[in-house]
């Protein structure tokens, strides 16, 4: 009896081996390639996709367990998105444990590696991401199926007997490598294109219920690993949601290659940077929750700190940045945003809300201290027609802005900006330009060509009426300047100004509209002080028509509409020229009146033939009978009854008045 249950044990020894045998035997020979084309077309059905796959195949280990093998996998992309594949991979391979489904009925993933794979993730015009397109998608097709089994199980217990139930799927490890993920934007234009290079990810102890660690690296705009970062994740299968916490990110932009960045995000090009940006980008992520829907909860904060950056528009760096951020879901908050240029410092606070649609961006702009002449090239900073020297700028910036837009995309930015500010330079100076000088000149082209008709010198007359310190700042190639201010408001993509500059011896006003290409309105107005206002009228009479109600002499300008670079504006001399011309007109025929009836003048252009003394003191101009030019009455001489009978009536006269 021992004797034949040993022979039957053996005999179910060798039976056993004999299964075994041909069940390796059989999965080894088992060409799961040849079953491709019924996989491919259930897997596609599924995912509502068109799915490539080169290779299928299936290894199997008495050891190792088996291993599925799917060679250069493709993943079509919606055709509204893009005619290329979303998805592609070199090679797929899932390492199963045989004996785990044996015993347990459940199919564990010892290992999966995904080699080379490229995820291309496209924004379309209207805001639709084609990864959201694509999972809401599988997940109606999921639904649709659960409901369609649901049903069939109900139908009768002899059809329920026959449903087959999807066994319990669990993974251990996943490992991804020379990952690459593309990310275009075509709300921009031209489109955002940045690339993430180089992806590594590995997931241990993967779990459906409990946390598990993982590690990312990759590459952004750079020839080389530059982001690396690690936390924890959770999976709730019940809610399709993905759980991450504790994940701590830092980059140090030096690693950035500029050319890269540029060429993916042309609407920085105009910033004009070069050399390399510096500074450590950190973020800190408590907590991420993502669903079907999308992002659910973000809570997390980060910054910058020591940042760097040089533009070629600037003469200094940019330097000693620092940001504060706050992020959630939906918002972003600015607490802190310091930067330094040279001597000068900025400040900036604000919020961006809605950032994933609206990009409702709110920001307060403090500036102090910025030195003009540090801020820009002085070499040809700008040119204005007609002077020989590019217009430079001295003096101590300070500035405060508040702004309100929606940043979707550069052109909405710009239509939607709302603002209100002001800018003040204190201590300032205009290099190259004499203001007083150049308004000299064009006031007094016309009117000297009619004096010298007139038979007398306007600038001659006019350099006796000037203090000699006057005169020193008229010939100085530069102008000083007390005071800068400027009120600012922006709305519908035009910025309107008030500006004030407060000169030593004029206060120069001019109001206007300033376009985003560069064009201006400008319309200036021009109050030399009421002492140099006396002096100028007495040594020239024709002023007196620009004298207003202050005794300043107003001097108004036209207007001019174009490219600022191109900014050229002419005084309106009007009434200088014609009383000058009427004077002319008004001594001829006088002289003709006095010649017919046999009458000599009396004082004939006595005024403008009078000695001038000046106290080098003072300053003060006074006549050969002691008056004061400018602050007293200048005597007047007596002249005949006849003279002053012809004058009376030519006065009454509408043409010369």
């Amino acid at each position: 009896m021992k004797k034949f249950i040993k022979i039957l044990l053996k005999t179910i020894v060798i039976l056993l081996l004999i299964v075994v045998c041909a069940t390796i035997i059989a999965l080894k020979t088992v060409k799961l390639n040849n079953y491709k084309p019924q996989i491919i077309k259930t897997v596609s059905k599924q995912l509502q996709r068109e799915v490539y796959a080169d290779t299928l195949a299936l290894d199997f280990s008495f050891f190792k367990g088996a291993s599925v093998r799917v060679d250069s996998l493709r993943l079509n992309d919606d055709p509204q998105f893009s005619q290329s594949p979303m998805l592609i991979a070199d090679s797929l391979r899932l390492h199963v444990d045989v004996l785990a489904f044996i015993t347990t009925q459940a199919i564990v993933i010892n290992h999966i590696e995904i080699d080379t794979p490229e995820i291309h993730l496209i924004i379309d015009k209207d805001g639709t991401l084609n990864f959201e397109a694509f999972a809401k998608t599988v997940n109606d097709s999921v639904s649709s199926t659960e409901s369609e089994e649901k049903e069939t199980s109900g139908s009768s217990k002899k059809d329920k007997s026959k449903n087959f139930k999807m066994p319990p799927i669990m993974a251990k490890s996943i490992r991804i490598s020379n990952g690459l993920v593309t990310f275009l934007d075509k709300r921009k234009d031209p489109p955002v294109n940045v690339p993430i290079a180089d992806l590594q990810i590995e997931i241990s102890n993967l779990s459906l219920d409990k946390p598990f660690p993982f590690k990312m690296a990759w590459s952004m705009f750079s020839d080389k690993p530059n982001i690396d970062f690690d936390g924890t994740a959770q999976i709730d299968a019940k809610n399709r949601q993905l759980r991450v916490d504790d994940v701590k990110l830092k980059s140090n932009l030096s690693d950035l290659s500029l050319s890269r960045l540029l060429n993916s995000v042309p609407d920085l090009r105009p910033v004009g940077l070069t050399d390399k940006l510096e500074g450590i980008v950190s973020l800190d992520i408590h907590q991420v929750i993502v669903g079907p829907e999308g992002l659910l909860v973000l809570t997390a904060d980060g910054g910058l700190n020591n940042g760097k950056i040089r533009s070629a528009d600037l003469k200094y760096p940019i330097e000693n940045i620092d940001i504060k951020l706050e992020i959630s879901e939906q918002d972003v908050i600015i607490n802190e945003f310091f930067m330094y240029l040279a001597q000068g410092k900025i400040q900036i606070k604000g919020r961006v809300d809605d950032y994933m649609k609206e990009r409702k961006l709110r920001l307060d702009i403090n500036a102090e201290d910025l030195l003009l002449q540090e801020l820009f090239s002085q070499e040809k900073l700008i040119e204005i027609e007609g002077l020989d020297e590019p217009l430079n700028l001295e003096g101590s910036l300070s500035s405060n802005l508040e702004i309100k837009t929606q940043a979707q995309t550069l052109e909405m930015l710009k239509s939607s900006l709302v603002g209100t500010g002001s800018l003040q330079v204190v201590d300032a100076k205009l290099i190259n330009i004499n203001i007083l000088r150049m308004v000299f000149d064009k006031v007094l082209s016309a009117p000297t060509i009619i004096a010298k008709a007139a038979g007398y010198d306007i600038i001659e007359e006019l350099n006796r009426s000037l203090p000699s310190t006057l005169k020193e700042k008229l010939n100085s190639p530069d102008t000083n300047i007390s005071l800068i201010n400027t009120k600012l408001q922006t709305k519908n993509s035009r910025i309107s100004y008030n500006l004030d500059i407060d000169g030593e011896e004029f206060v120069l006003k001019a109001d206007g509209e300033l376009d985003y290409k560069g064009n201006i309105q400008f319309k200036p107005t021009l109050y030399l002080e009421e002492k140099l206002s006396n002096s100028i009228v007495n040594g020239v009479s024709e002023f007196s028509s620009f004298l207003n109600d202050e005794s300043q002499v107003e001097i108004q300008f036209s207007q001019y509409n174009g490219p600022y670079d191109k900014l050229i504006v002419y005084p309106e001399i009007d009434g200088v020229a014609k009383s000058m011309i009427f004077d002319r007109a008004k001594q001829e025929l006088k002289d003709v009146i006095f010649k017919a009836l046999d009458i000599r003048e009396q004082n004939p252009e006595l005024q403008r033939q009078k000695t001038y003394n000046r106290d080098d003191e003072s300053g003060a101009v006074t006549t050969e009978g002691g008056a004061v030019v400018g602050d007293e009455p200048m005597q007047q001489e007596s002249v005949s009854p006849e003279e002053a009978i012809i004058d009376d009536i030519l006065e009454s006269i509408p043409f010369f008045n």
